[in-house]
């Protein structure tokens, strides 16, 4: 986008697992995070995914909500009367789960966590899951705390200064997507293995906890439209931009695979991870990674009419 909006000042950009295309409804992600599963971890490892957040999701909808309560350690009971504190519970286990298996950006440690979901001493699914994040996160946290309030205290600080927002600039972010993104990750599709609780409804609520009532549906909407106006969409109409993706990133989805202009592509590596390309070469890229650094490099040089160098004369 800054190529696209200041060409006379940028001679190039590299876009590296750059969603590009805003979407209010980013239903995709779950559905690529559960394909990922299934290359990385297996088919067993999904299947016990899908098993745990869909009991839970029954015994919810049957009332039977203090045992669900229990075995997942919250401070307080599941609120059935309350929508979004339902919703909340199930996005912070997605959220959770997801965190443990990307950890430092290390896709290798899905195979690890699925080797902890399937292990022969958990019955069920649900058994696998509420164990397997208690423990990784008992140094965190004593209980999962699914209040609303909880789930948007750190986006209500408007302290400049604050941690959340100084280091992670996590306000600041949030509201870009409330207000011109999107990006919310809902489990609206079926083809995905972590229920269908979480809907648009939920980040719709955190926006407006966060920002006020203004933002409604209609805003958020409209954000994402003139947003896509503005910078194209999958069809950006700039030069010398070179986007790149892994086969296995899930932001994929809403960035551009393929694009052909004035000193300008688009590339997806098969098998990598978001952002793997934008790390030094080393002998553990696979010769597809490589071709994608050396044409990053090869793409670069010719926007600047001259060799990279690390060293200045």
């Amino acid at each position: 986008w800054a190529r696209q909006r200041f060409p006379n000042i940028i001679d190039g950009a590299w876009a590296s697992s750059s969603p590009v295309r805003a979407t209010a409804n980013f239903e995709e992600f779950a559905v690529e995070v559960g394909n990922i599963i299934r290359v990385k971890g297996s088919d067993q490892c999904y299947n016990r995914i899908f098993q745990a957040f869909h009991t839970a999701e029954n015994l919810i909808d049957a009332g039977v909500t203090d045992m669900v309560s229990e075995m997942f350690n919250t401070c307080e009971p599941v609120d059935t009367e309350n929508e979004f504190e339902v919703q909340a519970f199930f996005f912070a286990m997605m959220l959770s789960l997801e965190a443990a298996m990307v950890e430092d950006f290390d896709i290798d440690n899905i195979g690890r966590v699925c080797d902890r979901l399937t292990d022969d001493q958990f019955s069920t699914g649900m058994e696998a899951l509420s164990e397997f994040l208690i423990d990784r996160y008992s140094e965190a946290r004593e209980c999962f705390d699914l209040s609303l309030e909880n789930f948007v205290r750190y986006l209500t600080d408007e302290d400049v200064d604050s941690t959340a927002n100084l280091e992670y600039g996590l306000r600041q972010s949030v509201y870009h997507d409330c207000t011109e993104f999107g990006y919310f990750e809902t489990t609206s599709s079926p083809d995905q293995p972590f229920g269908s609780k979480v809907s648009y409804d939920l980040f719709l609520a955190e926006c407006q906890a966060a920002f006020g009532e203004w933002i409604t549906q209609e805003v958020v909407y409209e954000g994402v439209r003139l947003t896509n106006f503005h910078f194209g969409a999958n069809d950006p109409r700039v030069t010398n931009v070179l986007y790149t993706n892994g086969q296995l990133d899930p932001f994929r989805t809403v960035s551009i695979t393929e694009y052909t202009n004035l000193l300008a592509n688009a590339r997806v590596t098969p098998a990598a991870f978001y952002t793997e390309d934008i790390r030094a070469i080393s002998g553990m890229d696979s010769e597809e990674m490589l071709e994608t650094k050396h044409m990053a490099e090869q793409y670069i040089t010719t926007w600047l009419g001259s060799p990279i160098s690390p060293f200045r004369k």
